[in-house]
């Protein structure tokens, strides 16, 4: 699903997404267990909302970073380990990214445009790989001594977003790790 920042008054809209996003997957793949990677920084009980309106379409399980919750908690150090794991594994050659994938987009949120075809998937998968290529580590100096070095990794920056590129890295990630157990 498309980043969207909601408010709550938003969370039916997002909830009907959601149901629409997991009626169409449904339907291409009936039988397969779903794997949620929902990122719960922000806010927790939001996660826990998209993670019940996903088990209304059959089996799925959230992955988790915290005994006792469901959903997984990005840092700086979590992002350095989907980069670096990410990257290893598509230079590798383990897995490759196909140009036609699954894709709703953000429909619910402007639904006189279609996100669903040919063109706009291979939209998507150009501003996947530009995302990739963006990615770069920054460290951002200290106000003053008694102030911390900030460091991190981010495609963001002149308008640009770097969403679709760190759920991508953090799926290749999940993707190998949570099959280990």
């Amino acid at each position: 699903m498309d980043a969207v920042q909601l408010t709550g008054a938003d969370m039916e809209i997002q909830n009907e997404a959601m149901r629409d996003h997991l009626r169409h997957l449904r339907r291409l793949f009936p039988r397969e267990t779903f794997v949620l990677i929902v990122e719960t920084n922000m806010a927790a009980s939001v996660a826990n909302v998209i993670i019940k309106v996903a088990r209304e379409f059959g089996p799925c399980r959230a992955l988790s970073t915290q005994q006792g919750y469901e959903g997984v908690c990005t840092s700086m150090e979590s992002k350095d380990m989907y980069i670096r794991y990410g990257y290893s594994v598509l230079s590798s050659k383990y897995i490759h990214v196909m140009s036609e994938f699954v894709c709703r987009g953000r429909s619910a949120w402007e639904p006189d445009r279609t996100y669903d075809g040919p063109k706009i998937r291979g939209r998507i998968f150009k501003q996947l790989i530009d995302e990739l290529r963006r990615i770069t580590f920054s460290v951002k100096e200290a106000k003053d001594e008694f102030g911390k070095a900030k460091r991190s990794w981010t495609g963001k920056g002149g308008g640009k977003k770097d969403d679709l590129a760190f759920t991508f890295l953090q799926g290749i990630y999940w993707m190998f790790s949570d099959s280990r157990k």
